[in-house]
């Protein structure tokens, strides 16, 4: 097998032994640093001095089980990369998961190397998320503004007037993305969930409803009368402000001047 050139951190949450070691053996096969806890209690211990990349969730454990642990991390805001793993293959559980900030879900049984290629789409968008105009000081940043809010493409997030942020999820973030720089076309749910690279799960058209809920809820937008997200009967939705500016640019300068201002 291939070898991670950069060796991603990645912590497996599991209250089983048995599916901990598997995890564990097989991830390291791939190149990846690996840890296990066997709840969320010690998962959250675990995640003070190992600092994961990415965070493989079980969905169900004794204490605190991994959805509260993901909205525990989420409420914190935490834009940590969690895939949620879970016995239960119901539909509503999966919607639950998304809803709840998780990047993908899998269920049990799996295939490996199908969980290899999720982990690896995941940590993808994930380090593209990371990458931050300190890094790159002389990088013009792209900036979308839009009524009171700007979208920060370096980090993946979107910041009012006075440097607040709306703490979106990496999902959320590429869907609002993908409907700002479409302003004024009716974008279908398929094409938004393309940009989730999560073409094989079977519930699409209700994940993009989940991430359009979510947008709608951090950015103060009523779906009974939308200044921003209009939904577009029979077939998906649509951004409506006049004032977005896709192309925007702003110096690295600029950039950490924003910044230090959060």
């Amino acid at each position: 097998m291939n070898k991670n050139q950069i060796q991603n951190k990645i912590l497996c949450v599991d209250d089983c032994n048995d599916m901990q070691d598997m995890l564990r053996e097989y991830l390291e096969s791939e190149g990846y640093e690996v840890q296990c806890a066997g709840n969320g209690t010690q998962a959250l211990a675990t995640m003070e001095t190992f600092k994961p990349d990415l965070v493989l969730l079980d969905y169900l454990m004794p204490g605190t089980d991994g959805l509260e642990m993901l909205k525990n991390l989420r409420m914190r805001g935490e834009n940590i990369a969690v895939i949620m793993i879970s016995g239960r293959g119901d539909d509503v559980d999966k919607i639950i998961g998304i809803e709840s900030g998780a990047d993908d879900y899998v269920s049990k049984p799996f295939n490996l190397r199908e969980l290899s290629a999720r982990v690896k789409a995941v940590l993808k968008r994930a380090s593209y998320k990371a990458q931050s105009t300190d890094a790159h000081p002389d990088k013009e940043t792209e900036h979308i503004s839009f009524d009171k809010w700007i979208l920060d493409s370096d980090r993946f997030q979107v910041f009012d007037s006075d440097g607040n942020s709306a703490k979106l999820t990496t999902n959320e973030f590429l869907v609002l993305k993908k409907l700002v720089t479409s302003a004024h076309q009716a974008l279908t749910r398929e094409q938004l969930f393309n940009v989730l690279k999560n073409r094989d799960m079977d519930v699409y058209d209700r994940a993009v409803d989940v991430q359009i809920t979510r947008i709608r809820q951090k950015l103060g937008d009523d779906p009974k009368n939308p200044k921003y997200i209009k939904t577009v009967r029979n077939v998906g939705y649509m951004f409506l402000n006049t004032s977005s500016s896709p192309d925007t640019k702003t110096s690295g300068a600029a950039a950490s001047e924003h910044q230090n201002s959060l």
